[in-house]
């Protein structure tokens, strides 16, 4: 049976992220967190945060950052219009051609 994690225990991580400048390494929120937690452990600790919506994860991979609330928008994103892609009754008007 896994280990239940109280509250207190997530707001400390929190709090943590929260006190440093976003995005945050694992070895800066490590230096913030007090008592001191094993690597493993806050590593846990940060994705219960992450899938609780509380701080999101930027990067899949190693030199994985932390910050408050939701990740950067893509950049990709940001190139394309609002109403990109066009919606498909924008394709299927009629073509009129006028003839004189």
């Amino acid at each position: 049976m896994p280990k239940h994690v109280s509250p207190d225990e997530l707001t400390v991580v929190f709090d943590a992220v929260a006190g440093l400048n976003a995005p945050a390494s694992l070895e800066e929120i490590s230096g913030q967190v007090t008592p001191p937690l094993s690597r493993r452990t806050l590593q846990r600790r940060l994705a219960a945060l992450v899938a609780g919506g509380r701080l999101s994860a930027l990067s899949d991979r190693g030199g994985r950052r932390y910050q408050v609330g939701s990740a950067a928008p893509s950049p990709l994103a940001a190139t394309q219009p609002a109403d990109y892609p066009p919606p498909a009754s924008h394709l299927a008007a009629p073509l009129t051609v006028e003839e004189g």
